[in-house]
């Protein structure tokens, strides 16, 4: 773990706030894209919540950013892989 926390230091030292803006970037992309495919398969997300006996508007309501916040966070590694992929390309765009 202390070699994994020594690589993220030497990347914010070297490309600063435009890897950060890049993650972030991602991140909201990645969180924006789940909800809306959680919204647009609300009928299939109601199906399986029913077929397990968990079917309740209030919660199929609260759920939708739950689910999609599930779903944003199992693409953690590849918004890292990309972060540290293109922030090189962007870094060099701007300068």
């Amino acid at each position: 773990m202390n070699k994994i926390i020594q690589k993220f230091v030497q990347f914010k030292s070297k490309y600063g706030k435009t890897g950060l803006a890049l993650y972030f970037g991602f991140s909201a992309l990645s969180f924006g894209s789940s909800y809306y495919m959680v919204k647009q398969n609300k009928e299939t997300l109601t199906y399986y919540l029913n077929k397990i006996g968990l079917h309740n508007e209030k919660m199929l309501n609260s759920s939708d950013i739950l689910i999609a916040y599930l779903a944003h966070k199992t693409t953690i590694p590849l918004r890292i892989g990309a972060t540290a992929a293109l922030t090189p390309i962007v870094k060099k765009m701007i300068l």
